[in-house]
């Protein structure tokens, strides 16, 4: 089946379909999500295949996360804050692991492709 990947409720039912299809003996299932990508392949790529604007037309049209804030919130299911509450509290999870990444030693070079490749 093919699902929007922008709509979390949409994807959820799609992967609970295919559980159930699985758990009932069934069968495997094949789930095309269809999303975006806010960012490059990689953190220098320029993005010059992106048409003027293209991201931020994105970024306001297809976020994932707005779509998840106004579903729940007109549907009564969370109120603004609790949500609000939910995004500081990742953000500062986020600014600690920042925080000790760059206060740690940097690793030994031997470490430097350790479980990068699978060995066989």
């Amino acid at each position: 089946m093919r699902v929007n990947g922008d709509d979390f409720f949409e994807v959820h039912e799609a992967a609970r379909e295919a559980v159930k299809r699985a758990r009932d003996g069934a069968g495997p299932s094949a789930i095309e999500v269809d999303t975006c990508r806010f960012y490059g392949h990689h953190s220098g790529d320029a993005q010059l295949y992106r048409g003027k604007d293209e991201v931020k037309r994105l970024r306001e049209e297809r976020d994932c996360l707005k779509h998840f804030r106004r579903r729940v919130t007109e549907a009564g299911l969370l109120e603004t804050r609790e949500l609000d509450a939910v995004d500081d509290e990742v953000a500062g999870l986020i600014e600690q692991a920042v925080a000790t990444a760059r206060s740690a030693e940097p690793p030994d070079a031997a470490a430097l492709l350790t479980d990068v490749y699978v060995s066989y």
